[in-house]
Order: structure tokens, then sequence, then C-alpha cells
């Protein structure tokens, strides 16, 4: 049997830098496992990126390395959202939206399939309040709240970690907005 990796890189920002990242993290994951790699770079907000997907070096020897580069905002969300798979659903949102829907239908529309396509209750928690997260990324969180509630938030296990980092929330302008809220401090653990 031929065993492939699967390398995902996510990132958020453009990087000048990312081919040659790119390398280090192939001839690591090659030496690690002794398997063929085959690697993706997933950019997750719309902007400008000139990453070609290739790392070559001339001398004193040849290397080409090559990768893919997808950019989610041009993805079809639709068709995710047609043929749910858990996992994907907190990038939908950062998915190319129909052109008739505005942003908040569209999240709300990701929110629904999420619910409608889950079966576990902590589950469905944790991939809207991740929706939430990944959401964050291309809108502001007043934008975020509006669709999904800070109790969901709050009940995920990743936002109930982060809570516990005074640097996380000293330093994250979405965590300092939540903290705004009376209840968010009421419900967490941490105050």
């Amino acid at each position: 049997m031929i065993k492939i990796l699967s390398h995902l890189e996510f990132q958020t920002d453009a990087d000048d830098g990312m081919p040659r990242r790119m390398v280090g993290y192939i001839g690591r994951i090659v030496d690690a496992y002794d398997a063929p790699v085959d690697s993706t770079v997933i950019y997750l907000r719309p902007q400008e990126i000139n990453d070609p997907g290739i790392y070559h070096y001339t001398f004193p020897t040849e290397l080409t390395i090559t990768y893919r580069v997808m950019k989610i905002w041009e993805m079809d969300g639709s068709a995710f959202l047609e043929n749910p798979t858990s996992g994907l659903l907190p990038l939908t949102p950062l998915m190319q939206k129909p052109a008739e829907v505005t942003e908040q239908q569209w999240l709300r529309r990701c929110i629904q399939t999420i619910e409608a396509s889950t079966t576990s209750e902590q589950e469905r928690k944790e991939l809207i309040a991740g929706t939430g997260i990944l959401a964050g990324l291309v809108h502001d969180v007043n934008f975020v709240r509006n669709v999904i509630s800070e109790e969901i938030m709050l009940q995920s296990s990743v936002v109930q970690e982060l809570l516990k980092s005074e640097d996380v929330i000293r330093q994250s302008p979405v965590f300092q907005k939540l903290l705004e809220s009376e209840d968010v401090i009421r419900q967490s653990p941490v105050f």
C-alpha cells in the first residue's frame, strides 16, 4: 500500500516567504515519515496573493518543490453547504457566497447547515463557535455577534481555553469586545 501524506497549511495573510517555509515543512514531513507529501497552502482572507506555489533553487544543485495554492474566498461555498462535511463547515463563511445573498444571510445559512447536519449537541456547539471565530477573520466582531450568540461562543472548549490565557484577553480586540458584556463575565469560569 502506498502512503501519501496530505499537508494543509492555513494562512491568514499573504507571506512572501511562503515558498521557503513550505520547503522546510515538506522536508521535515518527508524526513519524519519517509512518504510522499501532497502540500497545499490555503489562504483565508481575501487579498492579493502572489504565492507562486513553487520553490526553485539552482546553485550548486537544482531543487524544485511545488505545492498547491488555494484562495478560500474563490471556492464555491454553496457546494460545501449542499454536501456538508462537518470539519469543513466552519470555513464556509470565508468562501464565495451566492451573488443574491448578503453577508449576514450567508453566515446564517452556514450556521443553519451546521445545526441541520450535526447530531451531537457538543459537536454543534464547537462547530458554530469555530465558524464564529473564522468569520471574525473577515467580519467585525459585532457582525458575528448579530448571528452567533455569545452564549454559544462561550460554550466552546476552545474559547474557554483561550479565556484562561491572560495574554489572549489583553491582546485580542475580539475578546476585549466580548468581555464588555456582563453576561460573558458572569458565565466564564475564569472570572
